[in-house]
Protein backbone atom coordinates (compact mmCIF):
# COMPACT_ATOMS: atom_id res chain seq x y z
CA UNK A 1 0.00 0.00 0.00
CA UNK A 2 2.90 2.35 0.77
CA UNK A 3 4.21 1.84 -2.77
CA UNK A 4 0.78 2.67 -4.17
CA UNK A 5 0.56 5.96 -2.30
CA UNK A 6 4.08 6.90 -3.42
CA UNK A 7 3.14 6.31 -7.05
CA UNK A 8 -0.21 8.04 -6.55
CA UNK A 9 1.43 11.10 -5.05
CA UNK A 10 3.83 11.40 -7.97
CA UNK A 11 0.97 10.92 -10.42
CA UNK A 12 -1.02 13.61 -8.63
CA UNK A 13 1.82 16.10 -8.97
CA UNK A 14 2.02 15.52 -12.72
CA UNK A 15 -1.72 15.77 -13.37
CA UNK A 16 -3.00 18.27 -10.82
CA UNK A 17 -3.43 21.05 -13.37
CA UNK A 18 -5.26 18.71 -15.76
CA UNK A 19 -7.75 17.30 -13.27
CA UNK A 20 -11.38 18.47 -13.45
CA UNK A 21 -13.28 19.62 -10.38
CA UNK A 22 -15.19 16.80 -8.70
CA UNK A 23 -18.51 17.58 -7.01
CA UNK A 24 -19.50 15.17 -4.23
CA UNK A 25 -23.23 14.38 -4.38
CA UNK A 26 -23.65 11.84 -1.59
CA UNK A 27 -21.85 9.43 0.72
CA UNK A 28 -23.10 5.85 0.59
CA UNK A 29 -22.28 2.63 2.52
CA UNK A 30 -21.56 0.57 -0.59
CA UNK A 31 -21.74 0.98 -4.36
CA UNK A 32 -22.51 -2.19 -6.30
CA UNK A 33 -23.08 -0.86 -9.84
CA UNK A 34 -21.63 2.51 -10.84
CA UNK A 35 -23.89 5.35 -12.03
CA UNK A 36 -25.26 5.69 -15.57
CA UNK A 37 -26.57 8.99 -16.89
CA UNK A 38 -29.77 9.63 -18.86
CA UNK A 39 -29.67 10.65 -22.53
CA UNK A 40 -30.86 14.15 -21.63
CA UNK A 41 -28.23 14.49 -18.89
CA UNK A 42 -30.88 15.37 -16.29
CA UNK A 43 -30.63 12.31 -14.04
CA UNK A 44 -28.48 9.29 -13.27
CA UNK A 45 -29.04 5.93 -11.57
CA UNK A 46 -26.89 3.35 -9.77
CA UNK A 47 -27.13 0.33 -7.46
CA UNK A 48 -26.03 0.51 -3.84
CA UNK A 49 -27.11 -0.39 -0.32
CA UNK A 50 -30.15 1.26 1.25
CA UNK A 51 -29.11 2.44 4.71
CA UNK A 52 -32.64 2.08 6.14
CA UNK A 53 -33.21 -1.54 5.13
CA UNK A 54 -29.67 -2.80 4.53
CA UNK A 55 -30.84 -4.22 1.19
CA UNK A 56 -29.65 -3.70 -2.37
CA UNK A 57 -31.39 -0.75 -3.99
CA UNK A 58 -31.52 1.34 -7.16
CA UNK A 59 -30.94 5.04 -6.54
CA UNK A 60 -31.73 8.05 -8.71
CA UNK A 61 -30.43 11.64 -8.65
CA UNK A 62 -32.04 14.50 -10.59
CA UNK A 63 -30.56 17.71 -11.96
CA UNK A 64 -32.33 20.51 -10.04
CA UNK A 65 -33.31 23.94 -11.31
CA UNK A 66 -30.31 25.49 -9.57
CA UNK A 67 -27.96 23.27 -11.61
CA UNK A 68 -26.99 20.95 -8.76
CA UNK A 69 -27.83 17.25 -8.59
CA UNK A 70 -30.19 16.12 -5.85
CA UNK A 71 -29.23 13.73 -3.08
CA UNK A 72 -29.89 10.25 -4.54
CA UNK A 73 -33.21 8.70 -3.49
CA UNK A 74 -34.12 5.01 -3.32
CA UNK A 75 -36.40 3.95 -6.17
CA UNK A 76 -36.46 0.15 -5.92
CA UNK A 77 -35.15 -2.25 -3.29
CA UNK A 78 -35.06 -6.02 -3.19
CA UNK A 79 -38.13 -5.74 -0.97
CA UNK A 80 -40.14 -3.98 -3.68
CA UNK A 81 -43.10 -5.94 -5.00
CA UNK A 82 -43.07 -6.67 -8.73
CA UNK A 83 -46.48 -5.95 -10.23
CA UNK A 84 -48.11 -8.86 -12.11
CA UNK A 85 -45.57 -11.35 -10.71
CA UNK A 86 -46.47 -10.78 -7.03
CA UNK A 87 -42.96 -11.58 -5.92
CA UNK A 88 -39.81 -9.69 -4.90
CA UNK A 89 -36.19 -9.45 -5.96
CA UNK A 90 -33.28 -11.52 -4.72
CA UNK A 91 -30.57 -9.14 -5.96
CA UNK A 92 -29.66 -6.54 -8.57
CA UNK A 93 -25.94 -7.35 -8.44
CA UNK A 94 -24.99 -11.03 -8.03
CA UNK A 95 -21.47 -10.39 -6.76
CA UNK A 96 -22.28 -9.16 -3.29
CA UNK A 97 -18.71 -8.54 -2.18
CA UNK A 98 -17.11 -5.91 0.07
CA UNK A 99 -16.26 -2.73 -1.78
CA UNK A 100 -12.55 -1.98 -1.99
CA UNK A 101 -10.19 0.01 -4.15
CA UNK A 102 -8.58 -3.18 -5.45
CA UNK A 103 -11.89 -4.73 -6.50
CA UNK A 104 -13.66 -1.55 -7.61
CA UNK A 105 -15.21 -2.89 -10.77
CA UNK A 106 -17.89 -5.36 -11.82
CA UNK A 107 -16.99 -9.03 -12.14
CA UNK A 108 -19.55 -10.82 -14.26
CA UNK A 109 -22.14 -8.43 -12.87
CA UNK A 110 -25.28 -7.00 -14.41
CA UNK A 111 -25.18 -3.81 -16.42
CA UNK A 112 -26.01 -0.42 -14.95
CA UNK A 113 -29.66 0.56 -14.54
CA UNK A 114 -30.60 3.09 -17.22
CA UNK A 115 -32.82 6.10 -16.53
CA UNK A 116 -34.82 8.47 -18.74
CA UNK A 117 -37.12 10.99 -17.05
CA UNK A 118 -39.23 8.98 -14.55
CA UNK A 119 -38.50 5.52 -15.98
CA UNK A 120 -35.65 3.18 -15.02
CA UNK A 121 -34.90 -0.09 -16.82
CA UNK A 122 -32.70 -2.73 -15.22
CA UNK A 123 -31.76 -6.39 -14.88
CA UNK A 124 -32.32 -8.36 -11.70
CA UNK A 125 -32.80 -11.82 -10.20
CA UNK A 126 -36.11 -12.61 -8.51
CA UNK A 127 -36.79 -14.79 -5.46
CA UNK A 128 -36.99 -18.05 -7.45
CA UNK A 129 -33.48 -17.34 -8.83
CA UNK A 130 -34.72 -16.56 -12.34
CA UNK A 131 -33.19 -13.55 -14.07
CA UNK A 132 -35.26 -10.97 -15.81
CA UNK A 133 -35.45 -7.42 -17.10
CA UNK A 134 -37.78 -4.86 -15.56
CA UNK A 135 -38.82 -1.24 -15.51
CA UNK A 136 -39.72 1.07 -12.66
CA UNK A 137 -41.99 4.01 -13.44
CA UNK A 138 -43.03 6.94 -11.27
CA UNK A 139 -46.78 7.53 -11.31
CA UNK A 140 -48.53 9.95 -8.93
CA UNK A 141 -45.30 10.37 -6.97
CA UNK A 142 -44.98 6.60 -6.38
CA UNK A 143 -42.59 4.15 -8.04
CA UNK A 144 -44.05 0.94 -9.41
CA UNK A 145 -42.09 -2.02 -10.80
CA UNK A 146 -43.13 -4.18 -13.77
CA UNK A 147 -41.53 -7.12 -15.64
CA UNK A 148 -40.54 -6.92 -19.30
CA UNK A 149 -39.25 -10.49 -19.72
CA UNK A 150 -38.26 -13.36 -17.41
CA UNK A 151 -36.13 -16.47 -17.93
CA UNK A 152 -38.11 -19.44 -19.31
CA UNK A 153 -40.93 -17.23 -20.60
CA UNK A 154 -41.92 -17.71 -24.24
CA UNK A 155 -40.47 -15.15 -26.63
CA UNK A 156 -42.96 -13.34 -28.90
CA UNK A 157 -41.55 -14.99 -32.04
CA UNK A 158 -42.10 -17.99 -34.27
CA UNK A 159 -41.12 -20.77 -34.05
CA UNK A 160 -41.37 -21.09 -30.28
CA UNK A 161 -38.33 -20.02 -28.28
CA UNK A 162 -37.82 -19.25 -24.61
CA UNK A 163 -35.74 -16.60 -22.84
CA UNK A 164 -32.48 -17.82 -21.35
CA UNK A 165 -30.41 -14.70 -20.60
CA UNK A 166 -30.42 -10.92 -21.05
CA UNK A 167 -28.28 -7.83 -21.49
CA UNK A 168 -29.64 -5.03 -19.29
CA UNK A 169 -32.29 -3.00 -21.15
CA UNK A 170 -31.63 0.57 -22.26
CA UNK A 171 -34.49 3.04 -21.97
CA UNK A 172 -34.27 5.42 -24.91
CA UNK A 173 -36.42 8.04 -26.59
CA UNK A 174 -40.21 7.68 -26.81
CA UNK A 175 -40.29 5.41 -23.74
CA UNK A 176 -38.83 2.43 -25.60
CA UNK A 177 -36.57 -0.08 -23.92
CA UNK A 178 -34.15 -1.94 -26.20
CA UNK A 179 -32.59 -5.15 -24.92
CA UNK A 180 -30.55 -8.12 -26.03
CA UNK A 181 -31.65 -11.65 -25.19
CA UNK A 182 -30.57 -15.22 -25.84
CA UNK A 183 -32.90 -18.18 -26.09
CA UNK A 184 -32.49 -21.67 -24.66
CA UNK A 185 -31.01 -22.81 -27.99
CA UNK A 186 -28.42 -20.00 -27.55
CA UNK A 187 -29.62 -17.91 -30.50
CA UNK A 188 -29.40 -14.12 -30.05
CA UNK A 189 -32.15 -11.53 -30.46
CA UNK A 190 -32.63 -7.80 -29.96
CA UNK A 191 -36.09 -6.61 -28.90
CA UNK A 192 -37.79 -3.26 -28.41
CA UNK A 193 -40.36 -2.81 -25.65
CA UNK A 194 -42.71 0.18 -25.48
CA UNK A 195 -43.29 1.18 -21.86
CA UNK A 196 -47.09 1.33 -21.35
CA UNK A 197 -48.53 4.78 -20.72
CA UNK A 198 -51.07 3.52 -18.17
CA UNK A 199 -50.79 0.84 -15.45
CA UNK A 200 -53.70 -1.13 -16.93
CA UNK A 201 -51.97 -1.46 -20.32
CA UNK A 202 -49.67 -4.31 -21.34
CA UNK A 203 -47.28 -4.66 -24.27
CA UNK A 204 -45.16 -7.42 -25.77
CA UNK A 205 -41.54 -7.00 -26.87
CA UNK A 206 -41.12 -6.45 -30.62
CA UNK A 207 -38.31 -8.24 -32.46
CA UNK A 208 -35.80 -5.91 -34.13
CA UNK A 209 -33.16 -8.38 -35.32
CA UNK A 210 -32.24 -12.02 -34.76
CA UNK A 211 -29.16 -14.13 -35.30
CA UNK A 212 -28.69 -16.27 -38.39
CA UNK A 213 -25.87 -18.28 -39.98
CA UNK A 214 -24.12 -15.14 -41.21
CA UNK A 215 -24.24 -13.11 -38.00
CA UNK A 216 -24.78 -14.48 -34.51
CA UNK A 217 -23.74 -14.51 -30.83
CA UNK A 218 -24.74 -10.93 -29.98
CA UNK A 219 -23.46 -9.37 -26.75
CA UNK A 220 -22.76 -6.02 -25.08
CA UNK A 221 -25.45 -3.87 -26.64
CA UNK A 222 -25.19 -0.05 -26.60
CA UNK A 223 -28.21 2.20 -27.27
CA UNK A 224 -28.51 5.93 -28.00
CA UNK A 225 -31.18 8.03 -29.68
CA UNK A 226 -33.29 4.98 -30.44
CA UNK A 227 -30.59 3.08 -32.35
CA UNK A 228 -27.98 0.58 -31.18
CA UNK A 229 -24.71 -1.24 -31.76
CA UNK A 230 -23.66 -4.67 -30.53
CA UNK A 231 -20.89 -7.21 -30.81
CA UNK A 232 -21.57 -10.15 -33.12
CA UNK A 233 -19.73 -12.99 -34.86
CA UNK A 234 -19.82 -13.70 -38.59
CA UNK A 235 -19.60 -17.05 -40.40
CA UNK A 236 -15.82 -17.13 -39.85
CA UNK A 237 -16.28 -16.94 -36.09
CA UNK A 238 -14.60 -13.53 -35.87
CA UNK A 239 -16.17 -10.89 -33.60
CA UNK A 240 -17.16 -7.49 -34.99
CA UNK A 241 -18.88 -4.34 -33.81
CA UNK A 242 -22.15 -4.03 -35.70
CA UNK A 243 -24.61 -1.13 -35.99
CA UNK A 244 -28.31 -1.71 -36.55
CA UNK A 245 -29.62 -0.32 -39.86
CA UNK A 246 -33.23 0.70 -39.18
CA UNK A 247 -34.12 0.80 -42.90
CA UNK A 248 -33.07 -2.77 -43.63
CA UNK A 249 -33.49 -4.16 -40.08
CA UNK A 250 -30.02 -5.70 -40.36
CA UNK A 251 -26.75 -5.46 -38.47
CA UNK A 252 -23.93 -3.84 -40.45
CA UNK A 253 -20.25 -4.36 -39.58
CA UNK A 254 -18.57 -1.15 -38.53
CA UNK A 255 -14.94 -1.79 -37.66
CA UNK A 256 -11.48 -0.68 -38.78
CA UNK A 257 -9.90 -2.44 -41.74
CA UNK A 258 -6.77 -2.80 -39.64
CA UNK A 259 -6.10 -2.46 -35.92
CA UNK A 260 -3.24 0.01 -36.01
CA UNK A 261 -0.29 -0.06 -33.60
CA UNK A 262 -0.99 -3.60 -32.39
CA UNK A 263 1.96 -5.98 -32.26
CA UNK A 264 2.59 -8.16 -35.27
CA UNK A 265 0.67 -11.42 -35.08
CA UNK A 266 -1.63 -10.18 -32.32
CA UNK A 267 -5.23 -11.40 -32.45
CA UNK A 268 -7.42 -8.40 -31.65
CA UNK A 269 -10.89 -8.92 -30.16
CA UNK A 270 -13.37 -6.03 -29.71
CA UNK A 271 -15.14 -5.53 -26.38
CA UNK A 272 -17.68 -3.15 -24.88
CA UNK A 273 -19.01 -1.02 -27.78
CA UNK A 274 -20.51 2.43 -27.28
CA UNK A 275 -22.83 3.95 -29.89
CA UNK A 276 -23.77 7.59 -30.45
CA UNK A 277 -25.12 9.49 -33.48
CA UNK A 278 -24.06 6.88 -36.01
CA UNK A 279 -20.51 6.60 -34.63
CA UNK A 280 -18.95 4.03 -32.33
CA UNK A 281 -16.16 3.61 -29.82
CA UNK A 282 -15.08 0.27 -28.40
CA UNK A 283 -12.35 -1.32 -26.35
CA UNK A 284 -10.18 -4.23 -27.51
CA UNK A 285 -7.80 -6.79 -26.10
CA UNK A 286 -5.06 -8.27 -28.27
CA UNK A 287 -2.91 -11.25 -27.39
CA UNK A 288 0.46 -11.47 -29.10
CA UNK A 289 2.47 -14.56 -29.94
CA UNK A 290 4.33 -14.12 -26.66
CA UNK A 291 1.05 -14.42 -24.74
CA UNK A 292 1.11 -10.82 -23.53
CA UNK A 293 -2.11 -8.83 -23.81
CA UNK A 294 -2.47 -5.20 -24.85
CA UNK A 295 -5.64 -3.12 -24.48
CA UNK A 296 -6.88 -0.27 -26.64
CA UNK A 297 -9.86 1.90 -27.47
CA UNK A 298 -10.76 2.66 -31.10
CA UNK A 299 -13.33 5.04 -32.57
CA UNK A 300 -14.48 6.53 -35.87
CA UNK A 301 -15.85 9.67 -34.18
CA UNK A 302 -14.30 13.14 -34.30
CA UNK A 303 -13.07 12.41 -37.84
CA UNK A 304 -10.61 9.86 -36.45
CA UNK A 305 -12.01 7.08 -38.72
CA UNK A 306 -10.12 4.36 -36.83
CA UNK A 307 -6.80 5.80 -38.07
CA UNK A 308 -5.08 4.77 -34.84
CA UNK A 309 -6.04 3.81 -31.29
CA UNK A 310 -7.59 6.56 -29.19
CA UNK A 311 -5.52 5.14 -26.34
CA UNK A 312 -3.26 2.09 -26.11
CA UNK A 313 -1.93 0.25 -23.07
CA UNK A 314 1.83 -0.04 -22.57
CA UNK A 315 2.48 3.23 -24.39
CA UNK A 316 3.67 6.33 -22.55
CA UNK A 317 1.11 9.16 -22.55
CA UNK A 318 3.45 12.15 -22.70
CA UNK A 319 0.83 14.74 -21.71
CA UNK A 320 0.15 12.91 -18.44
CA UNK A 321 3.47 11.08 -17.93
CA UNK A 322 1.69 7.78 -17.38
CA UNK A 323 1.44 4.36 -19.00
CA UNK A 324 -1.80 2.37 -18.93
CA UNK A 325 -1.83 -1.32 -18.04
CA UNK A 326 -5.45 -1.64 -19.18
CA UNK A 327 -8.20 0.55 -20.67
CA UNK A 328 -11.88 -0.41 -20.96
CA UNK A 329 -15.57 0.57 -20.58
CA UNK A 330 -15.72 3.51 -23.06
CA UNK A 331 -18.76 5.78 -23.49
CA UNK A 332 -18.97 7.93 -26.61
CA UNK A 333 -20.65 11.35 -26.77
CA UNK A 334 -20.56 13.87 -29.63
CA UNK A 335 -21.27 17.59 -29.50
CA UNK A 336 -20.41 20.39 -31.95
CA UNK A 337 -18.44 18.01 -34.21
CA UNK A 338 -16.20 17.02 -31.31
CA UNK A 339 -16.16 13.54 -29.80
CA UNK A 340 -15.72 12.75 -26.12
CA UNK A 341 -14.94 9.27 -24.80
CA UNK A 342 -14.89 8.52 -21.10
CA UNK A 343 -13.18 5.30 -20.11
CA UNK A 344 -11.70 3.43 -17.17
CA UNK A 345 -8.00 2.77 -16.95
CA UNK A 346 -5.47 1.22 -14.61
CA UNK A 347 -1.84 2.25 -14.54
CA UNK A 348 1.29 0.23 -15.19
CA UNK A 349 2.45 0.73 -11.58
CA UNK A 350 -0.70 -0.87 -10.09
CA UNK A 351 -3.02 -2.56 -12.55
CA UNK A 352 -5.70 -3.30 -9.93
CA UNK A 353 -6.47 0.33 -9.10
CA UNK A 354 -8.88 2.06 -11.49
CA UNK A 355 -9.29 5.67 -12.54
CA UNK A 356 -11.55 7.51 -14.99
CA UNK A 357 -10.16 9.36 -18.00
CA UNK A 358 -11.38 11.39 -20.96
CA UNK A 359 -10.36 11.34 -24.61
CA UNK A 360 -11.40 14.40 -26.66
CA UNK A 361 -11.22 14.00 -30.45
CA UNK A 362 -11.51 16.78 -33.04
CA UNK A 363 -10.38 16.53 -36.67
CA UNK A 364 -8.67 13.24 -35.86
CA UNK A 365 -6.52 14.71 -33.07
CA UNK A 366 -6.80 13.01 -29.68
CA UNK A 367 -6.28 14.76 -26.33
CA UNK A 368 -6.23 12.69 -23.14
CA UNK A 369 -6.95 13.99 -19.65
CA UNK A 370 -7.70 12.56 -16.19
CA UNK A 371 -11.20 12.93 -14.75
CA UNK A 372 -10.94 11.13 -11.40
CA UNK A 373 -7.70 9.29 -10.68
CA UNK A 374 -5.86 7.58 -7.82
CA UNK A 375 -4.05 10.17 -5.74
CA UNK A 376 -6.18 13.12 -6.81
CA UNK A 377 -6.92 15.56 -3.97
CA UNK A 378 -10.50 16.82 -3.63
CA UNK A 379 -11.49 20.32 -2.44
CA UNK A 380 -12.34 18.86 1.00
CA UNK A 381 -8.80 17.50 1.33
CA UNK A 382 -9.69 13.86 0.78
CA UNK A 383 -7.71 11.69 -1.64
CA UNK A 384 -9.26 9.55 -4.37
CA UNK A 385 -8.21 5.90 -4.06
CA UNK A 386 -10.20 4.59 -7.03
CA UNK A 387 -12.91 5.71 -9.44
CA UNK A 388 -15.35 3.97 -11.79
CA UNK A 389 -18.17 4.79 -14.22
CA UNK A 390 -21.31 2.99 -15.36
CA UNK A 391 -22.49 1.74 -18.74
CA UNK A 392 -23.41 5.26 -19.98
CA UNK A 393 -21.00 7.68 -18.36
CA UNK A 394 -21.17 10.96 -20.30
CA UNK A 395 -24.03 13.01 -21.71
CA UNK A 396 -24.17 16.79 -22.24
CA UNK A 397 -20.76 17.22 -20.64
CA UNK A 398 -21.77 15.59 -17.34
CA UNK A 399 -19.92 12.54 -16.00
CA UNK A 400 -21.34 10.71 -12.92
CA UNK A 401 -18.76 8.79 -10.86
CA UNK A 402 -18.42 6.26 -8.06
CA UNK A 403 -15.39 7.03 -5.87
CA UNK A 404 -13.54 5.33 -3.04
CA UNK A 405 -11.73 7.87 -0.84
CA UNK A 406 -8.66 7.59 1.35
CA UNK A 407 -10.69 7.81 4.57
CA UNK A 408 -12.73 4.75 3.52
CA UNK A 409 -15.81 6.65 2.30
CA UNK A 410 -17.68 5.56 -0.81
CA UNK A 411 -19.22 8.53 -2.61
CA UNK A 412 -21.25 9.41 -5.68
CA UNK A 413 -19.92 12.44 -7.54
CA UNK A 414 -20.14 14.29 -10.86
CA UNK A 415 -17.71 16.13 -13.11
CA UNK A 416 -18.82 18.81 -15.59
CA UNK A 417 -16.78 19.44 -18.72
CA UNK A 418 -18.30 22.82 -19.56
CA UNK A 419 -18.90 21.97 -23.21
Amino acid sequence: MKTFFTVAALFLMSTLMLAHEIEIIAKTPRILISPSIAENGKSFAYVGIDEKTGTQAIFISYLKNDGAFSKPNVVVTTRSTIEQLHTRFRHFQPNYAPFSAEEFRAKKGLDSPIVQNDIITFSATIKNFKRGIFYAIKRQNKWQVYPIAIQDQKMPIEPDAYYKDFNAPYISVKQKAIFLATSKNDLSYVFSYKIPAAPCESNEPVLLVKADKKIYDFKDISVAQGNFATLAKDETGKTYVCVFDQKTAKLVKNVPEEYWEQREGAITVPDGPSYYAGKIAFSTHAQGEDGKVTYAIYSNAGKSEFAKPVVLSGKMIDTMCIKFAKVWNPTLYIQNNKAYITFMGSLWENSRITGVYLASIANGKVDLAPIAVPGQRLPNGQIVLAATIGAVSIRHGIIPLALRLGNGDNVIAVVRLGI
